[in-house]
This record gives C-alpha cells, structure tokens and sequence, in this order.
C-alpha cells in the first residue's frame, strides 16, 4: 500500500479527533487487508471477498465478536474515504457482540497478586486497573503532569479522547513513588510508561500480554482479563458507596447504561425476597 494512502488515512482520521490507538488500530488492519489482497485491485473486490477475508482471519479462529467489527469498520473506511465506495451492510454483516457479566475473583487473591508482584512497573499497572479502574491504554499514555497524588486523583485521558479525574488511592501513590524514583530518568515526552523507542507511550499489548503470565502463575479463570480488574474496582466502589452516577463519571462511561451492569454484580441477593420461601434446611 503506498505511503501517501496511509498519510491521507491517518490525517481524515486525526481531523476527526481519533486518538492515536484507533489511528494506528485502523492503520494495523488497513495494511492487514491490502497485504492479504497483494497482487489484486483492491478498488475491484467485493463484499464476498471482503467476507471471505474475514471469515479466514476472524471467523474461522474464532476470534471476539469485537474485533471483527473492528476490522469490518476499518475496511468499510477504507473503501468509503479512498475509493468512494461503500458496501452492502446486508452483505457485509457486524457480528451481534454478546453481553456477559464480567468475570470476578476475589479482592484476596488480587491484593496478593499486587502485593507479590516484585516489578515495580507491573506491580503500577495492576494497582492502576484494580484501584483506580483504568483500562490498560489508559494506563498506558498516563503522563506524570496528570497524576495528583496529594489530592489523591489522577487525570485519564479516556474513549475518544475525553478526559476525566478518578480516584487515586494511598496505595497506588506509594507503587508509583516507588517506580518512579526507580527510573531516575528523564521523561522526555512526559509519560510515565514510555515505548521502546523512549519516544511515545509504550504500547497497551505490553500489558496484555504481562497479565498472561499472571493468570498461568495464579490459575486464573479463562475469562479473567487484565480488564476484570477494572470491573472489580467498579464492583467494589458501589458496594460501598451505592452512588451509580459518580462511578460513571469515575469510569468515564458516555452512558448510564454501561455502568448499570455493576449494580447486579455488586448487590448480595442472600436476603432478597423469594416466593419460594426459605430454604435454609
């Protein structure tokens, strides 16, 4: 694919006020298709190539709901915006992305995870989902400017970059402290996790792909993710607060409804009515 395709992809997409994750995501599966495609016009396919596309690399491997999507709406702006071409939705399904109740395990055995952590910069990473509800490219881009220790807030640049404050415990401060006069070095950009290359921000699949190593060494449920810990902490903060539009807020959900879900996780149904009666036998 040529460059001066790529520079007018990543220029619509910054005019429109993407953050860089979604620019380099949809970049990431634009080069994915074309190379799939190299040798063909790809201003020629149609919406049976482009399923057949997905249904080999998606479909087939059974990969989430999610990232099929991710990768329809990328290929559908690719086409839209280059080639002025748009394709039958009929034709070119979304998957219906299934909503589960998330997966929890006890604060216990995640405090001991934090606690036994002997990386520092680890050790900050899982106190900064758990305790402050962070996603993991949230954590990734925090910058030391953002982070109020005395006021115990840190400032998250969220979703389609919206910003926001959320709490910051006594915890947290201390792991931070501790890894940050561990670096000692200047912060060039100003992130406190910066990439490889000490040019950017290092990337969220570094977290991801930490988290795994921590679900082998403590067995963890398949389905807990490094963001579980971000349910857990949304979890927690209704059971003792009860106040769902703060824990919005705190989240940076655009909409109540998302932050609903965490009432049926936090409630204790071991004194709600049945109409069976009691069954302590």
């Amino acid at each position: 694919m040529e460059q001066k395709t790529i520079d007018k992809i990543v220029e619509n997409l910054t005019m429109k006020g993407n953050s860089k994750i979604t620019i380099r995501n949809y970049c990431y599966s634009i080069k994915r298709f074309s190379k799939y495609h190299e040798g063909k016009e790809l201003e020629k396919l149609t919406e049976e190539d482009v399923l057949n596309y997905l249904k080999v690399n998606f479909i087939n491997k059974k990969l989430s709901a999610e990232t099929y999507n991710h990768h329809v709406s990328a290929i559908n702006f690719f086409y839209a915006l280059i080639y002025n071409k748009t394709f039958n939705k009929f034709k070119l399904p979304r998957c219906k992305v299934r909503k589960k109740v998330p997966t929890l395990i006890s604060n216990e055995l995640i405090m001991k995870i934090i606690t036994e952590e002997p990386n520092l910069k680890y050790k900050a990473w899982l106190a900064l989902a758990y305790g402050s509800g962070l996603r993991e490219i949230e954590i990734a881009t925090i910058k030391i400017e953002h982070i109020f220790s005395k006021e115990n807030k840190i400032k998250v640049l969220g979703k389609f970059n919206k910003e926001r404050f959320t709490v910051l415990p006594d915890f947290t401060v201390n792991i931070l402290r501790q890894y940050y006069k561990h670096k000692k070095m200047l912060k060039k950009y100003g992130y406190l996790f910066e990439g490889i290359k000490n040019n950017d921000y290092m990337s969220s699949r570094c977290i991801i792909n930490y988290f795994l190593t921590i679900k082998q060494k403590y067995n963890l449920p398949e389905d807990f993710t490094f963001h579980s810990l971000r349910h857990s902490f949304a979890t927690n903060f209704l059971k003792n607060s009860n106040d769902l539009m703060t824990l919005k807020s705190l989240l940076g959900h655009s909409s109540i409804t998302s932050t609903a879900i965490y009432l049926h996780m936090a409630n204790d149904y071991s004194n709600t009515y049945s109409p069976l009666g009691d069954n302590n036998v």
